[in-house]
């Protein structure tokens, strides 16, 4: 399970029933008070309002889940990068895909399925 903390992590708290991002980690000179603030972005609660505050001690920190970041809330020019990334590792992932398949072509001896992945005539 993972420790840290950030600013801006989605999370969803599960003991009252709610999503939210962190807006900040609160580290007082008295360690055993720590306490995460969580601005609410979505609740099935209806006594927790959204975009209410909410605080979570760490004892209350096992029901706590990570949610996947959104790239919406990425600047113009990082999305760019994040797109061109991302479609990098998608055209490199089917070149793989299509090597690996190359070779188990060639290591079964499978003139047929190596002629079809290679683009080379099977008769």
């Amino acid at each position: 399970m993972r420790v840290g903390f950030f600013i801006g992590d989605p999370i969803r708290y599960t003991l009252l029933g709610y999503e939210g991002k962190i807006t900040s980690v609160v580290y007082p000179n008295d360690a055993e008070k720590n306490y995460l603030v969580v601005q609410v972005t979505k609740s099935d609660d209806p006594t927790i309002a959204v975009g209410s505050i909410q605080h979570i001690s760490p004892e209350r920190y096992e029901h706590i889940e990570f949610l996947s970041y959104d790239n919406c809330d990425l600047y113009m020019k990082e999305r760019e990068d994040f797109n061109l990334y991302t479609t990098f590792l998608e055209r490199r992932a089917k070149e793989d895909s299509h090597k690996f398949l190359i070779d188990q072509a060639l290591s079964k001896r499978d003139k047929r399925s190596f002629l079809e992945l290679t683009g080379g005539d099977a008769q």
